[in-house]
């Protein structure tokens, strides 16, 4: 009876516990908006997009979820200059692309090339990428990529110079 009851008990915690850490999208308290709504507000608000590629089951992006994304900073700096959508990269669920044609969040994972998880496409207002960002880094790392986007960095100068020269402004340690 006690080996019944502990095996229910050890199934249930295994399958319950490898939902809640298979989940992979990010913090809840980010204003996260579907794929065709982001672009459109982006484009009327002229802000940059921020779009966050997951995988169910990723750790590297629960670390992002978890460490990075929670980050007061980055949480404050995405939601004052980001325009942010999340995509579960192998999910079926339907959107609607940037021509508004209905397609699913694989598909628009496949139209960005996404090779790996997790990853950022930073875009501008009109949606012209601007670069991609792969893994995990340290949070003010992280800062300092969303501020060289966030701030229009990126339209005075490359990226290579923004970290070398790391202008007013820009966060240092």
């Amino acid at each position: 009876m006690f080996k019944r009851i502990f095996s229910i008990i050890l199934f249930l915690y295994l399958l319950f516990g490898t939902i809640s850490v298979s989940k992979a999208e990010g913090p809840t308290d980010l204003p996260w908006m579907e794929y065709y709504e982001g672009l459109q507000k982006a484009q009327k608000e002229n802000k940059p997009v921020f779009i966050y590629f997951y995988r169910i089951g990723c750790p590297q992006c629960k670390i992002l979820n978890e460490e990075i994304l929670t980050d007061e900073t980055i949480k404050k700096t995405l939601k004052e200059n980001f325009i942010l959508i999340q995509i579960d990269g192998e999910g079926g669920k339907k959107q609607r692309d940037a021509a508004g044609k209905i397609v699913t969040e694989r598909q628009l994972s496949k139209d960005y090339g996404v090779a790996a998880y997790p990853l950022v496409w930073f875009l501008q207002p009109d949606a012209k990428q601007i670069y991609k960002l792969t893994g995990v880094f340290a949070v003010k790392d992280y800062l300092q990529f969303i501020n060289y986007v966030g701030n229009g960095w990126y339209k005075k100068m490359d990226m290579r110079q923004y970290f070398s020269e790391k202008p007013e402004g820009v966060y240092r340690e």
